[in-house]
């Protein structure tokens, strides 16, 4: 998938950035009807595309694995709750944040509601009524949050 539209809020700054399988042999479907134009595949066909229905906004990727920078920004589009800013893996329940991550330092999370928040494994209080707040993390480290 190359040449994605930079002035397009769902691909700003993406522009050259390539995804999917890198093979003759993947046969991809691509859209029939009038849309707008975000990014191509290797033969100049549409592959990334997405249509505004008023109250919806329909996305169609020709092909797989789309990279995390751009699912989150189609997931801020869709409104979802953003509890980091690092593409770092983050699984999160009414009453538990996880999160791993590659590189160690410093995250900031932001929670959706305040909370007080317990680290599971260590059993300390890292803060009461946040609705942020920051954590260290080791090289490929996770940690589990407890939100009251």
């Amino acid at each position: 998938m190359v040449g994605a539209r930079p002035h397009f809020a769902i691909t700003e700054g993406l522009a050259g950035q390539t995804y999917g399988p890198n093979t003759a042999r993947c046969r991809s479907a691509t859209p029939t009807i009038e849309c707008e134009r975000l990014g191509t595949l290797s033969d100049g066909r549409a592959g990334l595309v997405v249509k505004e229905h008023g109250t919806w906004t329909a996305v169609y990727s020709a092909a797989p694995l789309l990279p995390a920078s751009l699912l989150r920004r189609l997931s801020q589009l869709a409104g979802v709750h953003q509890y980091i800013e690092t593409e770092d893996v983050v699984w999160a329940s009414r009453d538990l944040v996880a999160i791993n991550v590659q590189q160690p330092g410093p995250r900031t999370i932001y929670l959706p509601r305040a909370a007080d928040v317990n680290d599971l494994y260590q059993a300390a209080e890292i803060a009461r009524g946040v609705r942020s707040f920051a954590a260290e993390f080791k090289d490929r480290g996770t940690r589990v949050f407890v939100l009251r």
